[in-house]
């Protein structure tokens, strides 16, 4: 049994509004930085010139802007150039799929000169640029996300991931999706997750100040989930006849009752857990055959010791960590989780963890929960997940990240102290003189040394991903997109806003 068995950490995310219509964007004319608020605590991402928003709210001097993945924040607003929505041009990165729009009926997939459904009527089916012949997994998968308009997630030597939160228009198989995600290894792709109406991302379900709008909300959810099942059925067995029944997943806890459609190489699931969402999976005909079982990683442990990166400046982090965008929901934990597996390279998908882990609606998760209902598959993989020693000290957290093991952490968001994490993290980019640097953090580490920072409310898990020694801070990394990879925090401060908890996979 586990430490901090009833261990709730709270849907901590960024502020993020649902997508509404016609609204003005704006450019950036060069590079700059967007502050992105969330339930206690602010910070800071960088953009590029020439990223597309979209305009909110004007507040005088700044203007309050979403970006492509829903990431609401404010940002200086001589730094943007507005123009009306219709002017604007979308960038390959955050378009949406060519028909996106459309409402109209679909029609039967158009036999080739086989007899067989042809990859123009699937796409069809469909809604989206998705095959070019008859065998995805064949494909360059960089290639597949920019067909998509999918957005590059992340990447690493031999995993890459491409997500789109799409916009309240766009319609795949019939219906709106939230998430759309391409997964490639070895830059092949390797799956296909579409998330449709889902507890997580569903408007109004996470209310917690106004219980009558919020019990409309799981309603019409509930409505929207049956509802979507049934679309999209009708749409893929028009296209391609009555689906085979049959599970999906290799423990009860994650296992799904499916409907089954197989095209050439392709088998395509449809999964509907009641209350938690629909999803569509696009796999290899022989992991659909095999329930989604996928072989274990031969020398493991030699793997991850050789993703550890030791730094001039006595940095020592762990790389490859794959980064999952948890979105417009407190899905940190399922998230984290997602993260740490892939890393381990055992499959995972954060909204099947969400219904394994019995996160709340609109977010919010019992760590023992998922703890104890994914503990047999982890083992299936020949892992295992273990509570640690809690202390945020540097000498602890190097038993683990030395022998590349991230940790998992659960602790609380201050807003303070998020703005040093942002602030210290960029300084540390552009430091020359470590000495004097050290020298600095000793007003920080004084500030912190005997202060404590707890609000129910802000809960958060977030990833340890290294330390270092001299400097006496860690690295941590939080799963809301690639400018939060890694960020430097010192063990004072961590100490102050530590639910005191820590846990590794280990093999």
């Amino acid at each position: 049994m586990i430490r901090n068995s009833l261990l709730l950490v709270a849907a901590v995310c960024y502020g993020l509004v649902a997508n509404s219509g016609a609204a003005n964007l704006a450019r950036t004319n060069a590079e700059t930085a967007m502050t992105v608020t969330m339930d206690g605590g602010s910070a800071m991402k960088k953009l590029p010139a020439g990223v597309v928003l979209e305009v909110l709210q004007d507040n005088g001097d700044t203007l309050q802007v979403k970006d492509e993945n829903g990431l609401v924040g404010t940002i200086a607003k001589s730094a943007l150039t507005v123009e009306q929505e219709a002017v604007v041009t979308v960038s390959a990165t955050t378009a949406q799929p060519a028909v996106s729009g459309s409402n109209e009926a679909v029609a039967p997939a158009v036999p080739d000169a086989n007899g067989k459904e042809s990859p123009d009527g699937l796409n069809k089916a469909f809604g989206l640029e998705l095959f070019t012949d008859t065998n995805l997994w064949q494909d360059d998968a960089d290639a597949v996300a920019k067909r998509l308009g999918w957005p590059q997630e992340s990447r690493t030597d031999t995993q890459s991931s491409y997500r789109l939160y799409a916009k309240s228009e766009v319609r795949v198989l019939g219906t709106r999706p939230y998430s759309l995600v391409l997964y490639a290894h070895d830059n092949k792709p390797d799956s296909l997750s579409m998330v449709f109406s889902n507890k997580g991302d569903f408007s109004g379900v996470g209310k917690k100040n106004d219980e009558k709008k919020r019990d409309v909300a799981i309603k019409d959810f509930k409505d929207a989930v049956r509802d979507d099942a049934k679309i999209i059925e009708q749409t893929l067995s028009a296209a391609l006849g009555m689906p085979k029944r049959q599970t999906f997943g290799e423990t009860p806890e994650t296992r799904e009752s499916v409907a089954r459609w197989d095209w050439q190489e392709h088998a395509i699931l449809l999964a509907s857990p009641k209350d938690e969402y629909v999803a569509v999976r696009i796999v290899r005909k022989d992991v659909a055959d095999n329930y989604g079982r996928a072989s274990r990683v031969d020398g493991l442990r030699e793997l991850l010791q050789n993703r550890v990166l030791k730094r001039d400046n006595g940095d020592v982090v762990v790389q490859q960590i794959p980064m999952v965008n948890q979105g417009p929901k407190g899905y940190c934990v399922p998230a984290t989780w997602e993260r740490y597996l892939r890393y381990m390279e055992i499959p995972a998908d954060m909204y099947m963890l969400a219904m394994a882990g019995n996160t709340n609606m609109g977010g919010g998760t019992y760590v023992s929960s998922i703890v104890d209902n994914i503990n047999i598959y982890v083992n299936r993989y020949g892992c295992k997940i273990q509570a640690v020693d809690a202390s945020l000290d540097t000498r602890n957290i190097a038993r683990y990240v030395d022998k590349g093991l991230p940790l998992m952490w659960c602790c609380y968001v201050s807003k303070d102290i998020e703005k040093n994490i942002t602030r210290r993290s960029e300084q540390r980019r552009d430091t020359m003189d470590w000495d004097a640097y050290i020298k600095e953090l000793k007003a920080v580490k004084k500030q912190y040394r005997d202060a404590t920072f707890r609000d129910i409310n802000a809960g958060h898990m977030r990833m340890i991903i290294g330390y270092n020694s001299k400097t006496g801070e860690i690295a941590i990394s939080d799963s809301w997109g690639n400018w939060a990879a890694e960020r430097w925090i010192t063990v004072e401060e961590a100490a102050s806003t530590s639910q005191g908890y820590l846990c590794i996979i280990k093999w």
